[in-house]
Parts: C-alpha cells; sequence; structure tokens
C-alpha cells in the first residue's frame, strides 16, 4: 500500500521504530469507555506479528503519530458458519485505535477510509 495523503494527514507502514509508541497507544486505549480489550490484548506478539507480515499501518497528523491500524488475515472469524471467502486473498482491519486526545473527531474515520 503506498502512503495515502489526506491533508496534513498520512496512513503509511509502521516503521519497527515506533513499535513501542504502538503499544502505549494499545495500553491507553484499554481504557475508553467502551473498549472491549482487556489486559492481555492487544498484546506485543500482535504488535510484532502485524508488523512482520507488513499488515501494521500507523497514521499521522502533522507528523504527530495519532493511530494504528492492522489490515491481516483473522482466522478467528473461520469459525463462523456465515463467514466464506472462496477468494484467498484477503485482509481485514484488526486493532484500529486512535490516540484518546484525538477520539471523537473523524481522524479513525478518515484512517479506515485511507486504509480501503
Amino acid at each position: 500500500m503506498e502512503m495515502v495523503k489526506n491533508g496534513s494527514l498520512f496512513l503509511r507502514l509502521a516503521k519497527e521504530s515506533e513499535l513501542d509508541k504502538i503499544m502505549e497507544i494499545y495500553v491507553g486505549a484499554r481504557s475508553y469507555d467502551g473498549c472491549v480489550w482487556g489486559d492481555d490484548y492487544p498484546n506485543r506478539e500482535c504488535l510484532l506479528s502485524d508488523h512482520k507480515c507488513g499488515g501494521l499501518y500507523v497514521f499521522e497528523l502533522d507528523g504527530t503519530l495519532i493511530g494504528a491500524i492492522s489490515l491481516v488475515r483473522d482466522e478467528d472469524l473461520d469459525e463462523f458458519d456465515c463467514w466464506d471467502l472462496s477468494d484467498e486473498n484477503w485482509t481485514s482491519f484488526a486493532r484500529v485505535v486512535i490516540v484518546r486526545e484525538f477520539l471523537g473527531k473523524g481522524y479513525a474515520k478518515r484512517m479506515v477510509l485511507a486504509a480501503l
């Protein structure tokens, strides 16, 4: 996926040097009202796996990392009878997160649209 520019917003592949910052954002998001993430999810293993497969993206506003999204194969969906994909070339959105101070301003929607 190419870098997407939307004003001063950028969606791009995460760099290895940013993994600790992304993990901090994950941990912080666990306290958001309505967040279903627990104390052990998402964890470092998820983060490293997403990065290793080339599916971890960051969202920047004026050079500041304000969110992250993973585009990965989620085999958990295979357990549902209604989930039947004949195409083997697919990914799904996972671990969509925005930094608390940027919540409620439409950035998550813009990040998802950029990822599409």
